[in-house]
């Protein structure tokens, strides 16, 4: 931070959770567990529903003349 900051620094409340080997170092609320603690993370075995789904397309055409 500047020495002279005109804005107030960011805060944060009610912060929960754990990190592992992560860059830049988080805040004193997220601590480190150390690389022995890291694992795959577990994704769920059935698809959900935003799996499924399907986006649509149009198209437009102008002419120019």
């Amino acid at each position: 931070m500047a020495a002279k900051a005109k804005k107030v620094p960011w805060t944060y409340t009610d912060v929960e959770g754990i990190t592992s080997g992560v860059s830049p170092r988080p805040c004193d609320l997220l601590p480190d567990q150390g690389q022995k603690k890291i694992t795959a993370c577990d994704f769920p075995a059935e698809p959900l529903s935003i799996d499924r789904v399907v986006l649509k397309t149009c198209t437009y055409r102008v002419n120019h003349m």
